[in-house]
């Protein structure tokens, strides 16, 4: 079972990481949501993303502390980590 609202896989040379995210608004905890993402293993190449809406705009998260206004600052963040 994969956890996830959204399942998004990359072009295979675009050097980009697949993404399984979470999608919710602001009642959504940020430790409930990646403890969730995370329960099993991510498969190969994919990263864990929650989109966040907060007062009418999205955040995007890779992790509990790392959070970005846009999703190719996220995408960015998730290839050096």
């Amino acid at each position: 079972m994969i956890a996830g609202d959204l399942i998004a896989l990359a072009p295979f040379d675009s050097g980009l990481p697949h993404v399984i995210a979470e999608i919710g608004g602001v009642g959504k905890r940020l430790g409930a949501v990646f403890a969730e993402l995370l329960e099993h293993p991510m498969p190969p190449g994919f990263i864990p993303l929650l989109v966040k809406f907060e007062k009418r705009k999205r955040k995007y998260f890779i992790d509990e502390d790392n959070r970005f206004e846009s999703l190719t600052e996220a995408l960015e963040a998730s290839r050096e980590a």
